[in-house]
């Protein structure tokens, strides 16, 4: 039987044709999130020591579908026009299955997150993968306490777009997808900052994940009534390289470094002020691993295929494990 490894060692990055120049460079990122994805999650079964186990469900990246929806959103809405929606579903499909409403990061296309949230499919969930198209471009000059700003309205705009979207699945074109009463909201970077602060003004969300996302929003720190289950990356390293970013003072980098222990300041604030919370941080890991960046990387040759999987097992092990015990599945 041919192993995982052998099964991707040979492959590579969709290269440049420039017999396509149509192709946008997005495009071509998105056809190699794709690539990546479908290796990574049509091979798993080769590696299963790699994915964690929940007994009786057993991953083989073979048990999920996808399709995507759109929604357009009323003008006099603080939301996006559109709203895209990739949704992941079992193979075996079930109306009544818990929903995840997940949100990507700033600047991050929705796509980067399919190892994941394919895995989660796979598990029973019905996963709901926003795509918040005011925050996939960067823009482009600003200073760091302007980016900071920035960010927080973006987040105030992605939790407006998940509000749309909860009321879709509660009573409007979503409401047969899962089970309406059974809502958990997720998201990496500003969108798990987005997620968590819906999760404070609407208490019948039964659960909320934040993937090393900074606090956002005036009252960032109070606590929320629902379990909420916060990882993050290496905070540790990330102290040491604000220390060593004090080297390059042409960076504002005095003002990085206080925003940014700041905000590893509010995760613990957070943690206490929420009855039901989790926190925890995985070593060595980088704020980009939460993506499939570490798929890219070992499929460009610079990383075995452990070390690739290593962040998404940690992360998928704790989720499956937090989403079981808040919707109760058997």
């Amino acid at each position: 039987m041919t192993s995982f490894a052998d099964s991707v060692k040979s492959t590579a990055l969709i290269p440049y044709d420039p017999t396509l120049p149509h192709i946008s460079a997005q495009t071509r990122l998105e056809l190699v999130c794709d690539q990546v994805a479908t290796r990574s999650l049509e091979n798993a079964k080769y590696a299963a020591n790699h994915f964690p186990q929940v007994p009786p469900r057993v991953f083989t990246g073979r048990n999920f579908v996808h399709f995507n929806a759109s929604l357009n959103t009323p003008r006099c809405l603080k939301t996006d026009a559109t709203i895209d929606i990739e949704i992941f579903t079992a193979t075996s499909g079930n109306s009544k299955a818990p929903v995840v409403i997940f949100s990507h990061g700033y600047t991050t296309l929705p796509a980067r997150y399919r190892p994941l949230l394919g895995e989660l499919a796979s598990h029973g969930y019905t996963i709901l993968s926003l795509t918040h198209s005011s925050s996939i471009e960067e823009k482009q000059g600003l200073k760091l306490m302007e980016e900071i700003a920035y960010t927080d309205q973006l987040a105030a705009t992605m939790a407006n777009n998940i509000q749309y979207v909860l009321n879709r699945v509660r009573s409007g074109a979503l409401k047969d997808l899962g089970d309406p009463n059974r809502i958990v909201l997720a998201g990496h970077s500003v969108g798990g900052a987005a997620s968590i602060m819906v999760s404070r003004i609407d208490p019948a969300i039964l659960g909320c994940i934040n993937l090393d996302g900074v606090l956002k929003g005036v009252n960032r720190t109070d606590g929320i009534a629902q379990p909420l289950l916060m990882i993050t990356g290496d905070t540790d390293n990330y102290k040491r390289s604000f220390e060593e970013d004090l080297q390059h003072p042409e960076k504002d980098v005095r003002d990085y470094i206080e925003a940014s222990l700041q905000s590893l300041e509010e995760y613990e604030i957070l943690n206490r002020n929420s009855a039901r919370s989790e926190k925890l941080s995985i070593p060595g890991a980088r704020h980009m691993d939460f993506t499939d960046q570490p798929f890219q990387e070992h499929f460009a040759g610079n990383k075995t295929v452990s070390e690739a999987m290593r962040v998404h097992a940690l992360v998928s092990q704790k989720v499956l494990k937090f989403m079981s015990s808040v919707c109760d599945t058997k």
